[in-house]
């Protein structure tokens, strides 16, 4: 077995080399002037400890992730290099039963399940006169559309997934592709413009570089979307935005209720965000074909609070299942979120205590639905340096 698995290690040792001397050299090609800014190279990072129970069996599991970004500005632009990884997890391990309750397990794995460190993200930014940006090379398209500024970052804010990300899009992960931003101004919204493959570098059998680069692969397709976000009011005390887009991913997938039919997936979103003193909401919704998403409504709110002594969360969302997938042991998923996180060490070091509701969980990318519900407790630690 040994000598077979050979190969396929050295080709994606291979890959990783040539991206990080692709990356180096290309750094090196630019102008002088540009270099100038290695003065102002950025590099921030940490890493997260999660420790979670199940109320009523005790099961219990933990999860470790770390991460550093490298951030080079340069003249008309600037390089973004994203590097991090992740502990494994086990098949029958509460992290994969209950996919929501822990959105950074298993965020890095191997092609095997185990824990790996990856380059998630390398991308180059090209500015066009200060009010819109280029984005080309491996990017994250959930980081650019559907966002939020209290319910996006499962290592200080809520650490569900359904608090993530909109649970309809079928977003890649990490890949290849194109993003196209021009800037909100008092007259115009942001909006935003995205060609990527549909193929990540987890969504991939091998999860190798070679297959990522590869978008011309059998049964590769592209994940396209159009998004727009209008800054409704800012007062000073407070602010509020709105956005809405539309998705597309052209990869063929068998219908719910008929394998022999194939059909794309494809759906819109809605994210609201508001904030008001030392409070902020934040409202998401979507909708995706039901002939190939499972996951066919969602809807979620979240609310956060800055106190004195640190922050608290809390937040509800439902997931419709698609009437083509409806089976006796599955049906729509709800997921409640309550949180409270303070400064154990300066700005540093962060403690947070979690307590989650998830009754009939499966809504991950396995596409699997079991008919149950559990409470959650979770402890979790979160260091950061440079932010």
């Amino acid at each position: 077995m040994i000598p077979r698995q050979q190969p396929t290690i050295r080709r994606q040792v291979t890959a990783r080399t040539a991206i990080a001397a692709a990356l180096a050299a290309a750094l090196f090609a630019c102008p002088a002037s540009g270099l100038a800014g290695w003065s102002e190279l950025d590099v921030t990072g940490g890493a997260t400890w999660v420790y979670q129970r199940e109320l009523d069996t005790q099961e219990r599991d933990t999860s470790i992730s770390g991460d550093l970004r490298f951030d080079l500005p340069i003249d008309g632009g600037g390089w973004f290099l994203y590097i991090e990884g992740a502990s494994g997890t086990d098949a029958g391990s509460i992290f994969n039963r209950y996919p929501e309750i822990n959105a950074d397990a298993g965020s890095v794995l191997d092609r095997d399940g185990g824990g790996h460190i990856q380059v998630s993200e390398l991308h180059y930014r090209i500015d066009f006169g200060g009010h819109s940006q280029l984005t080309l090379g491996q990017v994250d398209p959930s980081a650019q559309i559907d966002r939020s500024p209290i319910a996006n970052d499962e290592n200080t804010q809520f650490l569900g997934a359904s608090f993530k990300n909109n649970a309809t899009i079928d977003f890649p992960d990490y890949t290849m592709g194109a993003i196209y931003r021009r800037k909100a101004t008092d007259r115009e919204p942001e909006f935003t413009l995205m060609l990527t493959s549909s193929e990540g570098i987890a969504d991939n059998p091998t999860r190798s570089y070679r297959e990522l680069i590869d978008v011309t692969g059998a049964g590769d397709g592209v994940f396209a979307a159009a998004s727009a976000r209008w800054r409704l009011g800012d007062d000073g005390d407070g602010s509020r935005q709105l956005g809405a887009g539309v998705w597309l991913r052209s990869d063929e997938r068998d219908h719910l209720d008929d394998p022999t039919r194939q059909s794309m997936n494809y759906g819109a979103f809605v994210v609201y965000d508001a904030s008001f003193g030392e409070q902020a909401i934040n409202l998401r919704a979507g909708i995706a074909n039901k002939d190939v998403s499972p996951a066919n409504r969602f809807a979620a709110i979240a609310w956060q609070r800055a106190l004195a002594a640190g922050t608290v969360g809390a937040g509800y969302a439902r997931i419709l299942e698609s009437s083509r997938a409806r089976r006796a042991t599955s049906g729509d998923t709800d997921h409640a979120e309550l949180w409270f996180r303070l400064p154990l060490l300066a700005e540093s070091l962060h403690g947070s205590l979690s307590l989650q509701y998830v009754s009939n969980p499966g809504f991950d990318r396995s596409n699997i639905t079991a008919e149950a519900h559990a409470l959650f407790a979770a402890l979790r630690l979160d260091y950061a340096f440079g932010r």
